[in-house]
């Protein structure tokens, strides 16, 4: 299956009407409904439930798509491989998270490039256990994140220890003058935990590896916060808290090498209060795993040394 033909079922699942999926997908019904009937005929069992009302996914319609997504990465990492062997040239690929990604990879990938200018990289942007099942897999040669790996099957260790941060919009808090001007990213202003309660919070996606942190908040200081906004971009995050929809716990955007006027105007940073909590943790270890036999061992060293220059005051 191709991967057009893949977006056929990937939107009518989203979209749950046959007319509507048609429509996004620029072709007619009668062509979406052959399509159907053809494939479910050929597999021999139905993808959809067309019968109800909304369209659903049958138990092994799901799978099927799953699995289909699987091999069409799969037969593209094959082919990337095989181009880049045949122009003999290496694939160098690093899974890390989001986060992680947008702070540090664009400075690895140039250092990297300046060393070796027919490097093809790719960054592998996802949640940390996706991304530890492509190190298992070999579809990645270097593990970036916060799950530490116990097995001896990899060489793992610590990279660096980052900072976590409360950044609150300065519209929560009434302080004076004095108060306002002493606040800085190294003098945090220290609240009581029920000064949160009740408050709006901005929150990480539940497949970044900060919503365990940020779980690990809620729990701890017992919160309920009268509003949750989720998103996957923290730089987004930041800009939220600054336009006062929010508090929130972050951490990888201040690394000793980046400051906030990276991400925000200076009227937007005017707005940010930098805090902390008594019992709150402010900090975080960031790890490394990879396979020992990896031919591309030269690279991952290469890329730890910079990673950890990026990382370390």
């Amino acid at each position: 299956m191709t991967q057009d033909k893949l977006n056929y079922l990937l939107v009518l699942a989203e979209e749950q009407n046959v007319t509507r999926a048609a429509r996004r997908l620029y072709i007619t019904q009668p062509t979406l409904t052959g399509f159907l009937n053809r494939l479910e005929q050929d597999l021999g069992f139905r993808i959809f439930d067309r019968q109800s009302s909304p369209v659903t996914l049958t138990a092994s319609g799901k799978h099927y798509i799953d699995g289909m997504q699987k091999l069409l990465r799969e037969e593209h990492g094959l082919k990337e491989k095989l181009r880049c062997e045949a122009q003999s040239r290496i694939q160098f690929r690093i899974g890390i998270g989001q986060v992680h990604s947008q702070m540090l990879s664009p400075i690895l990938a140039e250092k990297l490039i300046e060393q070796h200018p027919g490097l093809n990289l790719q960054f592998c942007e996802s949640k940390e256990s996706i991304l530890l099942d492509m190190l298992r897999r070999g579809e990645i040669d270097l593990f970036v994140g916060h799950a530490q790996i116990g097995s001896t099957v990899y060489l793992s260790g610590e990279l660096s220890t980052e900072r976590l941060s409360l950044y609150m919009p300065d519209s929560f808090l009434n302080l004076s003058a004095e108060e306002r001007s002493q606040n800085s990213p190294e003098n945090l202003y220290e609240l009581q935990p029920e000064q949160l309660q009740g408050l709006p919070v901005i929150a990480p996606a539940s497949t970044q590896g900060l919503y365990i942190n940020y779980m690990d908040m809620v729990e701890r200081l017992h919160l309920s916060p009268r509003r949750v906004i989720q998103t996957s971009n923290q730089v987004t995050a930041l800009r939220m808290v600054a336009h006062g929809l929010g508090y929130l716990y972050s951490g990888g955007l201040l690394t000793p090498n980046a400051s906030l006027s990276m991400f925000l105007t200076e009227q937007e940073r005017q707005r940010l209060l930098y805090c902390s909590v008594p019992g709150l943790p402010d900090t975080r270890k960031c790890y490394y795993a990879y396979y020992p036999q990896s031919p591309n061992l030269s690279l991952i060293h290469e890329s730890l040394r910079i990673l950890k220059e990026l990382t370390t005051p």
